[in-house]
């Protein structure tokens, strides 16, 4: 949607469209990950399969690249 609507417009599609693109795909990683890590434990007693409930560990490195990917994104 981003892309699109940079398109749109602006009426061309260039690198702004997919910095854009690029920078909201990435915060929603870390973003949905640290909500989901707070209330972990209602999911688990929910019985809801989330990454910070099954994988821990993984919960954070995704986090982290992605955050990292946002540093690099924005510098």
């Amino acid at each position: 949607p981003p892309v699109m609507g940079w398109t749109a417009a602006t009426g061309s599609l260039d690198a702004g469209a997919f910095l854009l693109g690029g920078i909201l795909y990435s915060w929603q990683f870390p973003h949905f990950n640290a909500l989901s890590w707070g209330l972990r434990e209602d999911y688990s007693r929910g019985g809801y399969c989330m990454m910070s409930v099954t994988h821990p560990a993984l919960c954070r490195r995704v986090a982290l690249r992605h955050c990292l990917a946002l540093i690099a994104l924005s510098a």
